[in-house]
């Protein structure tokens, strides 16, 4: 484990691309995000990059980035996408290579920042078109399945943090963890 490389893991929704940005800014250290990272690269939202190549290949596309990332010299704080541990035994990897830091959300706020995001996130959308009928609880659903599935991967984080309060608040929150 490098103790100078930090990567944030999470429920989409949970808060690591804004909290991974106030961390990098306290610690000094250039901050990296994989969703961001592989939207610029292809030029393509991560929701069309899901729908065009479907999951399997997204999820290959994705582990080139992580690893990628692993590879870079010096410090950094690393914001993953929500499935990436999940694949390919990647909590492995970040493990070996990182601090991972779980940021623990309960259900019913992923579900209401959710709804309240402009961010399509592709495997809690609406199973069907844009104009669909699902209802909240359908998608409250799917966020409780996903986090029952993943919740086990995630446990295995080197810190667990309850991602409440301000992105500032949990940065500070997860930056004297480290310090201690």
């Amino acid at each position: 484990m490098n103790k100078n490389k930090i990567a944030l893991v999470g429920m989409p929704g949970s808060g690591k691309s804004t909290v991974g940005r106030a961390l990098a800014d306290l610690m000094g250290y250039p901050f990296y995000d994989l969703d961001l990272w592989l939207t610029e690269r292809f030029s393509m939202s991560i929701a069309e990059q899901f729908g065009q190549l479907g999951e399997q290949a997204f999820r290959e596309r994705e582990r080139e980035a992580l690893l990628h990332h692993l590879a870079r010299s010096g410090p950094f704080v690393m914001a993953t996408g929500g499935g990436t541990p999940v694949w390919f035994d990647q909590m492995s990897e970040l493990l070996k290579c990182t601090i991972v830091v779980w940021l623990d959300v309960e259900v019913g706020e992923l579900h209401r920042r959710m709804m309240q995001s402009p961010d399509i996130r592709p495997l809690i959308a609406p199973k069907t078109s844009s104009t669909s009928t699902d209802t909240a609880e359908e998608t409250l659903k799917r966020i409780q399945e996903m986090y029952k599935t993943r919740h086990p991967t995630y446990f295995k984080a080197h810190i667990h943090t309850k991602a409440t309060g301000t992105p500032a608040e949990v940065a500070q929150q997860i930056l004297h963890t480290l310090k201690t």
